[in-house]
């Protein structure tokens, strides 16, 4: 069976010597499932994520246990620094997640967690944005016709 998306996104893996390779540890869902990849540190952590996500759904023992609940929707995810308190794999939520228009660095692990604030025109999240602006719009009618009862 072929994993193949149309969101298949490769980085290029740096050449031996680099200076700029790195190889991290991907740990997923605060889990010690984990995924080593091969890196430049310059890479943006966008990138990387698309990167971590693409080699998920081309693992076939990890997509089959826990596939990605949004296999082709990058922003719905995030990479956190380990909090080596807590665990080899937990997450440091008290750090935030990294910037996704940031290079990835040169740590050797990180936390691959779902966006819980991710905010997008779907599910109920869009549901509720739309009633919002369903409401906004119908205060904004009264208002001005509440305006041109004054004149």
């Amino acid at each position: 069976m072929d994993m193949t998306t149309q969101h298949d996104f490769v980085l290029a893996k740096p050449e031996r010597g680099n200076r700029y390779a790195l190889s991290c540890s991907i740990y997923f869902f605060d889990s010690p499932l984990k995924i080593i990849v091969n890196i430049g540190w310059n890479e943006l952590v966008r990138d990387v994520i698309r990167h971590v996500m693409t080699l998920y759904r081309k693992n076939k023992d990890l997509a089959e246990s826990k596939p990605l609940q949004y296999p082709d929707n990058p922003e719905r995810y995030q990479l956190y620094f380990i909090d080596d308190d807590e665990s080899d794999h937990a997450p440091d939520y008290d750090m935030g997640p990294r910037n996704p228009d940031e290079p990835i660095g040169e740590f050797t692990s990180l936390a691959f967690v779902a966006n819980k604030k991710f905010k997008g025109g779907q599910g109920a999240s869009g549901q509720a944005n739309a009633g919002e602006s369903a409401l906004i719009a119908l205060q904004t009618e009264e208002q001005r016709k509440a305006l041109q009862d004054k004149d």
